[in-house]
C-alpha cells in the first residue's frame, strides 16, 4: 500500500479500560504494532475509568514503537470515559475507539484509515466478532444469536454503529458540537446515540468489513439473564436514538407510533414463532425469537422513558 492511500493524520487510537490490566497490555501492544507499520503519525491514548488507576502500571510496563499516553478519568460510566477521549483528541484529525478486551485482526487499523481516506466520511465502523470459549455453558444463549455480529459489504452506509471499532472524523464532531450523552454514562447506548446524531447532522457513516476486531466472550456472560439485559438495552438504545434524532414534535410522535406498532406486531409474530419452534423442537428458533422479544420490549420501554439496568454502575 502506498503512503498516499493513508490520511495525513494526526491519528489517535483511544482504548478505554476499567479494571482489566491483563487484557489491556496485549491490546495496547497489538494496536501499537499495527500503528508502527503505517506512515502516519499515530498515538495511543489509554483512558482509565478506574478511580484506583489500576491500568497505570500496566501502561507504563508496555514498550511500544509509538507514543502511548495515559489519562485517568474516574467519573463513573462509559460515556464519561468516551467524552474524556474526545476532549483529549482536540488536536487530532481522526480518533479511533478500541476496547481493552479486543484484539485487532491483521491490518485492522490500516483498513479503517484507508477507507476513511478514500471517502472522507464522518465515521467508519468495522465488525467486532465474538470468540466463544471451547466449553459452552448455556447453548440456548449462544443459539439466540446475541453474540453474532451483522456483516455488511464495505461501503454500506449505516444509520448508527457501536464504538468497539469506530473511526471518527474529529473535525465533523467539532463543527457540529457533538459528544457522547453524559446521561447515558451508566446505562450504555451512548455510541448508538452519537452515531445516530452524526447521521442526523448530515454526516455519513460507512462500514468497512475488512477492519475486523475480535472479542472473547466470558463464560459469565452466557446466562439467560445477561442475554435478556443485553437484548433489552440494545432495543432501548436503538429506539431512544431514533426518537432523539427525529426532528420536530410531530416527527417524534410519528416515530413513537411507528416504533410501538412495529414492536407490538413483531412481538406477536415472535410469540407465534416460539410456539411453532416448541412444536418442532427447534431450539435455535425459540432462542432467537426469545432474544428478539427482549429487544422489542426494550424498544417499547424507551417510548415511556423507562430506565434500563445500569450495566456500567459500580455498586
Amino acid at each position: 500500500m502506498s503512503p498516499s492511500s493513508l490520511p495525513q493524520g494526526p491519528v489517535v487510537v483511544a482504548i478505554l479500560t476499567y479494571k482489566r490490566p491483563l487484557t489491556l497490555e496485549p491490546a495496547v501492544q497489538a494496536v501499537a504494532e499495527q500503528a508502527a507499520e503505517l506512515d502516519v503519525p499515530i498515538d495511543i491514548l489509554i483512558v482509565d475509568n478506574d478511580p484506583e488507576r489500576s491500568a497505570e502500571d500496566a501502561v507504563a510496563a508496555v514498550v511500544t514503537p509509538v507514543p502511548v499516553h495515559y489519562l485517568s478519568d474516574p467519573t463513573p460510566g462509559i460515556a464519561a470515559a468516551r467524552n474524556a477521549a474526545l476532549k483529549a483528541a482536540a488536536d487530532y484529525r481522526l480518533l479511533v475507539f478500541f476496547d481493552d478486551d479486543q484484539s485487532p485482526e491483521p491490518n485492522w487499523l490500516r483498513y479503517l484509515l484507508e477507507h476513511w481516506e478514500r471517502v472522507q466520511c464522518a465515521a467508519v465502523a468495522g465488525p467486532v466478532l465474538s470468540v466463544l470459549p471451547d466449553k459452552i455453558p448455556n447453548p440456548f444463549v449462544v443459539a439466540s444469536g446475541i453474540f453474532e455480529t451483522a456483516r455488511f459489504p464495505t461501503g454500506t452506509k449505516k444509520s448508527g454503529a457501536g464504538a468497539g471499532s469506530l473511526l471518527l472524523d474529529m473535525n465533523f464532531l467539532r463543527d457540529h458540537k457533538l459528544q457522547f450523552d453524559p446521561r447515558l454514562r451508566l446505562r450504555g447506548g451512548e455510541d448508538t446515540l452519537l452515531t445516530h446524531e452524526i447521521v442526523a447532522a448530515g454526516g455519513i457513516i460507512e462500514w468497512c468489513d475488512e477492519a475486523v476486531a475480535t472479542e472473547p466472550v466470558a463464560p459469565e456472560r452466557m446466562t439467560h439473564s445477561w442475554m435478556r439485559r443485553r437484548a433489552f438495552r440494545s432495543g432501548a438504545s436503538w429506539a431512544r436514538s431514533v426518537i432523539a434524532t427525529t426532528p420536530g414534535r410531530r416527527g417524534r410522535f410519528v416515530a413513537r407510533v411507528a416504533i410501538a406498532a412495529r414492536s407490538v406486531l413483531r412481538i406477536l409474530m415472535s410469540v407465534a414463532l416460539i410456539a411453532y419452534g416448541l412444536i418442532r423442537r427447534d431450539n435455535r428458533k425459540v432462542a432467537r425469537q426469545t432474544k428478539d422479544i427482549y429487544s422489542l420490549a426494550g424498544a417499547l420501554s424507551a417510548l415511556v422513558g423507562a430506565q434500563e439496568v445500569e450495566d456500567y454502575s459500580r455498586g
